[in-house]
């Protein structure tokens, strides 16, 4: 399992939001790969953006609404490409679980087969 760097803490909003969007593409990326990726603390870091953009006089912050808008999509977008790998995950589980049921009955048989004498 891998993780993206998290993006850095105290920049302005604007840098925060580009460092946002490039952990996004890079667990994009990832996950594109093959590979797992887990997301610990990028809620606190979008808490601490939408902090830092609240902590900015009124006009200025209006500025990011948009911005902001589009970067909870892109997260939404994220999560739904996560779900959509967790989903594959446990069908892949589930098959391996049946075939190791398998693997049992059929060991289980055989050996009963063998347990008998020949005639």
């Amino acid at each position: 399992m891998t993780s993206p760097v998290p993006p850095a803490a105290s920049y302005s909003p604007r840098v925060m939001i580009d460092e946002l969007y490039a952990y996004i593409d890079t667990a994009h990326e990832i996950l594109e790969q093959g590979d797992y990726i887990a997301l610990t603390d990028l809620n606190d870091w979008v808490q601490e953006l939408c902090q830092c953009v609240m902590q900015l006089p009124v006009e200025e912050a209006k500025m990011y609404v948009e911005e902001l808008q589009q970067l909870m999509e892109s997260l939404d977008d994220l999560k739904a490409v996560m779900e959509q790998h967790k989903s594959v995950l446990n069908e892949q589980m589930g098959g391996l679980e049946q075939s190791k049921k398998a693997a049992k009955a059929y060991q289980k048989s055989h050996h009963m087969g063998s347990d008998e004498k020949p005639e």
